[in-house]
């Protein structure tokens, strides 16, 4: 949530230092989203995992859709968290041009 809150506030005040926090905040959710939806094992039911959740026996039918579906959710998070990143870095950057030689969002 602070994540989010520090790029919205920084967004709508103009707050260059929050946005800071929310790029820098981001792209390591991003890092730690792209591994989970990959890996295998621990807590984390990543795309690798389907293989072994298909041994399963009685269960495997169980076992592949609740890892498909975590896997899938995990994907969409960082696709669209990934996305919401870009949009923040290029309207970011767009203002900071669009101010002339002044310090554009860097209040």
């Amino acid at each position: 949530m602070y994540c989010f809150y520090c790029g919205y506030k920084g967004m709508a005040t103009r707050n260059g230092r929050l946005t800071d926090y929310y790029v820098a905040l981001q792209a390591f959710f991003l890092l730690f989203m792209v591994i989970a939806s990959a890996v295998k094992g621990a807590n984390f039911y990543g795309w690798a995992n389907v293989g072994r959740a298909s041994g399963s026996g009685k269960m495997a039918g169980f076992f592949v859709f609740w890892t498909i579906l975590e896997s899938t959710a995990w994907t969409l998070g960082y696709v669209t968290g990934g996305a919401a990143l870009y949009k923040v870095v290029t309207t970011r950057k767009d203002a900071m041009r669009s101010q002339g030689g002044g310090y554009g969002l860097r209040v």
